[in-house]
């Protein structure tokens, strides 16, 4: 069986004030075919490249893709910090 591999989009978004803005997303990816995308989760690229390896890692299957990325932006950029997911990616 193979797992999908989790990789980071990015895609510029205009702010209400006309300033661009770089915005990171996951794209969950099987055999070279993109399954799903998720746009714009986070302005952070440490952040939104953590849970795509996360995701990959854990061999996160693609039905739960979803309910998983709610899971980690539910609990909070602060809790998010503590657990190192804005650390530099290894």
């Amino acid at each position: 069986m193979e797992f999908p591999v989790y990789v980071v989009n990015m895609d510029i978004f205009v702010a209400e004030d006309g300033t661009e803005h770089e915005s990171f997303g996951i794209s969950c990816v099987l055999n070279g075919e993109i399954l799903k995308e998720i746009n714009d989760i986070s302005t952070s690229h440490k952040l939104v490249s953590n849970m795509a390896r996360l995701f990959t890692k854990c061999g996160l299957c693609l039905n739960r893709f979803k309910p998983a990325l709610e899971v980690m932006i539910s609990l909070g950029s602060d809790t998010l910090e503590e657990i190192g997911m804005y650390d530099e990616v290894c």
